[in-house]
């Protein structure tokens, strides 16, 4: 005895595949979106750290230029070569061996968080130990500095320093009493050194970005 079977009754496996099918490629579309956006809050995140670790090595270039002048006022200058002052380079290629695995000054490989090696934001001018590093808005500053200069000593002895050329302006109050301390010439030009301040900015989950600045 043959059984004939209806048009509806033979469809009804197909429609049955026909909704798996369906269900699969619902599932796979919202784990792709579900990538997408998480991609996207990633990328934003990423972006917002950038910009905020480069508003904050403000704090430690600032700091960088304080430590500059106070050494220059000294009368004592920065022509000696490291490891004399720790985070301190007499020499834009100089590096001390110990504080990088590739021998040269490369951000990446230099270990910016040893006292021999970097200075840091401690909120003391005196002390700029990286043990005692303090957090700006929840993050860590480090950095280094390098005279623009080919070799040590001073730069009026053939160090090959690199600056601009400055040109006093007076402006009162100023004095034309060369013994006062107001003292003032003006159209005297003078030859600054640029420092190089490599600044290493450490946030949360040891995300960290390198940021360079030049000061004279």
């Amino acid at each position: 005895m043959i059984t004939t079977l209806s048009r509806r009754e033979q469809q009804r496996g197909f429609t049955l595949v026909f909704t798996l099918i369906i269900l699969v490629v619902m599932v796979l579309t919202a784990q792709a979106m579900m990538i997408m956006m998480r991609g996207g809050s990633t990328s934003a995140g990423n972006i917002a750290f950038r910009q905020a670790a480069v508003r904050v090595a403000d704090v430690a270039a600032e700091d960088a230029y304080t430590w500059v002048n106070s050494i220059t006022a000294l009368g004592t200058g920065l022509e000696n070569p490291a490891p004399a002052i720790p985070g301190y380079y007499a020499k834009f290629n100089e590096v001390n061996p110990a504080c990088s695995s590739s021998g040269t000054f490369s951000p990446k490989d230099y270990d910016f968080t040893n006292s021999n090696c970097a200075m840091a934001h401690t909120g003391s001018i005196v002390n700029r130990d990286p043990a005692n590093v303090v957090e700006v808005s929840n993050y860590r500053l480090y950095y280094v500095v390098h005279r623009m200069a080919s070799g040590t000593g001073a730069c009026t002895g053939g160090a090959g320093c690199s600056g601009p050329l400055v040109t006093s302006v007076c402006r009162p109050p100023f004095s034309q009493d060369p013994s006062s301390p107001d003292y003032c010439k003006a159209g005297v030009t003078s030859t600054r050194v640029y420092y190089r301040i490599t600044i290493k900015v450490v946030g949360a989950r040891h995300n960290s970005r390198f940021i360079q600045t030049f000061v004279y």
